[in-house]
């Protein structure tokens, strides 16, 4: 049976897609590829959902290019139970892989237990000015606790004056 892995990406959720077929690895064309069709390999890899995909996201691989005009409905266990093209037959380069980040803790920002990139709970203050789906936010103002200076203050950010300035003359 086809597998699927993820190659040259930085931590275990993130890479270029590769296929197993026919006894050897080989890459997925990013003809066609959409945000649907990342979900299904990176639930097919046993994480979440996908938040960043396309081609030239991770260096190019090698060997054969195995299939191109992925088009997944959403439902499919396998990327290959998607439709795409037939198996060896395409016009592209490996500029054209595809690669994916995956997302394991379902919140939609990556994993980042450090809370410094992607992910999203900052660890200290600064880290991040957007509070992010799993970050605890007691006065529901959008910038996450580790971030917000008045954590029970929802108006402390708001533009008071209309101005379009607000976190500055705030603390200024």
């Amino acid at each position: 049976p086809e597998s699927l892995r993820l190659v040259d990406g930085a931590q275990p959720e993130e890479g270029r897609i590769e296929i197993y077929h026919d006894g050897r690895w080989g890459t997925v064309c990013g003809h066609q590829w959409d945000d649907v069709d990342a979900r299904v390999a990176c639930i097919q890899l046993g994480f979440d959902v996908s938040i960043e995909t396309g081609p030239r996201l991770f260096p190019p691989g090698g060997g054969t290019i195995w299939f191109e005009d992925v088009s997944c409905g959403g439902g499919e266990a396998r990327l290959v139970d998607c439709d795409h093209g037939p198996f060896g037959e395409t016009d592209c380069d490996h500029f054209d892989d595809v690669g994916v980040v995956c997302d394991t803790d379902g919140d939609g920002y990556g994993d980042n237990s450090s809370g410094t990139n992607g992910d999203a709970c900052p660890g200290a203050v600064g880290n991040s000015t957007v509070d992010r789906k799993g970050c605890k936010d007691s006065d529901g103002d959008g910038w996450s606790d580790a971030s917000d200076m008045f954590r029970n203050d929802p108006t402390q950010w708001s533009d008071r004056d209309g101005d379009r300035i607000d976190v500055f003359e705030l603390i200024s």
